[in-house]
């Protein structure tokens, strides 16, 4: 139905920018769950300490026959993947692992160049410090005889084995705080656009110009309070218009969406001199009338629902002279068209 509206950006971004403590609350909520879910898990959960064991071993790297060359080739990456081999794990159950040690293979077992291609540690991390150590040690033995066989290594000297050291399982609530913050405010705000984009609301008179072909000339904020003296003057005008094209000295107000009918009785009265003013919705409207003034609460719309009004009244032969758009939100209203109200 409204297919050819203006998408109006400007609207878009003012609506999105009132709607930041929802973003911020989402962020605050996001981080808050996020980091609770991690500390449950790592902190609760997989609360048990790490033993930390490290085997250093220096390496002689054997000389390409062709180029003369050491194999100097081999980094960090190679290194990990060999001690995780299963040509290397085979070799190393045969050390007779016991069930605890056997469950740690092979990703309780990493390897990496630590400082430079001659020097490679074997770290084992276990759940306790006597399994750490012992499958460091024989992890050590395996090492040294394996990888001499191979042709890129010419020797291999153990070189020590450091002291078990307690690595703590330390949760990394910063991290999760931003990870969870980030969530939030990504899902709230895809959430908020989609509900705008599908928006049938009236927010500013333009909107319902564009969108019904009627003028929306005068505008009530939400606090009963039009918006300066002029628009005041001009409605006193529109009444007094209303009443002679009536030939009488009533005013009828079309309640196109449900006004708040008492409030919006009480301050067309302060303007309409001695006029009755008549707020009803389209089914209590009197054959009588041929001219009205039609009030839409500004928000959201049933846009359908004003459509078919509107229809009906032009199929009746109803002039609707202008529209006034109420409950408008003076800050929206006031960024929008950027004038003091």
């Amino acid at each position: 139905m409204f297919e050819k509206e203006r998408f109006d950006d400007k609207l878009f971004i003012l609506r999105l920018i009132k709607k930041i403590w929802v973003v911020l609350g989402a962020a605050v909520l996001g981080a808050v769950i996020v980091a609770l879910i991690y500390y449950t898990d790592r902190g609760v959960i997989r609360a048990a300490n790490k033993y930390e064991t490290i085997s250093r071993f220096d390496i002689t790297y054997d000389t390409d026959p062709i180029t003369e060359n050491e194999y100097t080739y081999i980094n960090s990456a190679t290194w990990d993947i060999w001690v995780k081999s299963d040509a290397f794990i085979e070799e190393l159950k045969k050390t007779g692992l016991n069930d605890s040690e056997l469950k740690l293979i092979p990703d309780g077992i990493s390897a990496k160049l630590e400082t430079d291609l001659r020097m490679v540690e074997v770290t084992v991390v276990a759940s306790d410090k006597d399994t750490s150590k012992s499958l460091c040690e024989k992890t050590g033995e395996v090492f040294e005889r394996f990888f001499t066989d191979k042709q890129e290594i010419k020797e291999v000297k153990l070189i020590d084995i450091t002291d078990t050291v307690m690595e703590p399982n330390t949760p990394r609530i910063p991290q999760s705080l931003i990870l969870g913050a980030i969530l939030g405010i990504l899902v709230s705000l895809s959430g908020i656009v989609l509900k705008m984009f599908w928006d049938e609301g009236v927010y500013v008179p333009l909107t319902f110009t564009e969108r019904f072909k009627i003028p929306a000339r005068f505008v009530i904020f939400n606090d009963n309070i039009g918006y300066d003296e002029i628009n005041k003057k001009e409605l006193q005008k529109l009444f007094k218009e209303t009443c002679a094209e009536e030939s009488a000295k009533k005013i009828t107000v079309l309640d196109l969406n449900g006004v708040d009918r008492e409030s919006l009785t009480k301050y067309f009265a302060q303007i309409a001199n001695d006029a009755t003013v008549n707020i009803v919705p389209y089914s209590d409207l009197s054959k009588d009338n041929s001219v009205v003034i039609a009030a839409l609460k500004a928000g959201k719309v049933r846009s359908s629902h004003v459509w078919e009004i509107l229809k009906l009244a032009e199929s009746d032969n109803i002039v609707i002279k202008a529209t006034v758009l109420c409950d408008v939100d003076k800050k929206l209203y006031r960024a929008y068209y950027r004038r003091q109200v």
